[in-house]
């Protein structure tokens, strides 16, 4: 078992969740055809992800032995690829563990803040994830701070059931 986090942005990890998918467009066969984690050397200079909160995951399925960063012909699915992800073994700028397209299994632990987020993208998500009527609200700026507060109830809710049952997403290629 490999616990991993991805790094990208509150309504993007929420998407991630409500969708049951992590759902990319890079062209299959490129260097980032799927999905992208920490390794244990923690980010780099030139990790620069979307930002905003971190995604906590469970691995159950097979590793890769160590990679050196130009081996560009890793994308069989259900594994995951460790281009030192677990710790410095080849010389590498972009440390990582890989999981490619049509890889499944992945379980979600728990979406985790980071203390700055954008505040107007999670509020703007919440509504769209609610519904139409409640996109109406969304002009009234008064509000801001109540729906705030609703989309921040909702991340709570959703930990709340990753802590209880065992939620599992797969990775995709798409828009």
């Amino acid at each position: 078992m490999t616990d991993l986090i991805h790094i990208t942005s509150p309504e993007r990890a929420l998407n991630i969740i409500s969708k049951g998918a992590y759902i990319t467009d890079n062209n299959p066969g490129h260097y980032d055809a799927g999905m992208n984690f920490l390794g244990v050397l923690g980010e780099y200079p030139n990790t620069q992800p979307t930002r905003g909160a971190k995604v906590h995951f469970k691995w159950h399925g097979k590793v890769s032995n160590p990679l050196p960063y130009d081996a560009y012909k890793y994308h069989d699915p259900n594994i995951l690829f460790d281009f030192n992800g677990s710790g410095h073994h080849h010389p590498n700028n972009d440390p990582r563990y890989f999981l490619p397209y049509q890889s499944t299994g992945l379980v979600v632990k728990k979406i985790e803040l980071e203390r700055e987020y954008n505040e107007e993208a999670l509020i703007e998500w919440w509504l769209q994830f609610k519904g139409k009527l409640y996109v109406f609200f969304h002009d009234f700026r008064i509000l801001k701070p109540y729906l705030l507060k609703k989309a921040l109830e909702h991340l709570q809710e959703v930990n709340y059931k990753l802590t209880n049952e065992e939620v599992t997403i797969s990775i995709k290629w798409g828009r």
